[in-house]
């Protein structure tokens, strides 16, 4: 269990207009094949991103590919702004809202790997705020019959959601308790989603979420 991944890391930001440029930290720089890679497969990536930029799928985007601690492909495609043609750097820098998500479950997924955690650890083993969950009903609440697993909290089957995914009552709760963002500090988000009740009992659906 206390084996370390070593899988080839890729980061692709997809381009959003309105992209803010920032200073890149130098990074050792290698040639693909030095590090396992093709360079002719990576040029296949290239060549959907580009048709993609020409068919107006995306305005751009930034590729970067690092392996072994090394960064073996970084390429700028479209433009930045595509209203005013600006072209895309190599250093922008773009929201990623809910690809957050994915970064957090590969953090989590390490954990797992060196033993640290179990993916069917209950959610209030590494959040006591969340250990006493209760679950919306048709006449109030009940409690969770279980607690949310990680596992739960990663694939979207812990009975959160979204303010935005629906009109009932218990929606616009979320909607104006819980913020997205920067608008909430970790406790104060804690604290709001430990105010509300779930939408569904742990495990029995699934639903994209803070999850």
């Amino acid at each position: 269990m206390g084996r370390r991944m070593a899988p080839a890391l890729a980061a692709i930001a997809l381009g959003l207009s309105g992209g803010v440029r920032a200073a890149a930290d130098p990074f050792p720089v290698a040639k693909p094949e030095s590090v396992g890679l093709s360079s002719a497969r990576l040029e296949r990536l290239a060549q959907v991103i580009r048709h993609d930029v020409d068919a107006g799928r995306m305005p751009g985007a930034v590729v970067a590919i690092a392996r072994h601690g090394k960064l073996a492909y970084y390429e700028a495609f479209g433009f930045l702004d595509k209203a005013s043609n600006a072209p895309m750097p190599k250093d922008a820098i773009f929201s990623l809202a809910s690809m957050t998500k994915p970064m957090a479950a590969v953090a989590t997924l390490i954990l797992a790997e060196q033993g640290d955690l179990l993916l069917n650890d209950p959610i209030g083993s590494v959040l006591p705020e969340l250990k006493d969950l209760r679950v919306a009903t048709p006449n109030g609440t009940e409690p969770a019959r279980r607690q949310p697993t990680l596992q739960d909290m990663l694939r979207h089957t812990a009975g959160v959601s979204y303010g935005n995914r629906g009109d009932s009552a218990l929606h616009k709760l979320y909607e104006d308790r819980v913020k997205g963002g920067n608008a909430q500090t970790p406790a104060e988000f804690l604290q709001a989603l430990t105010s509300l009740p779930l939408f569904y009992q742990p495990g029995t659906q699934w639903e994209y979420s803070y999850g």
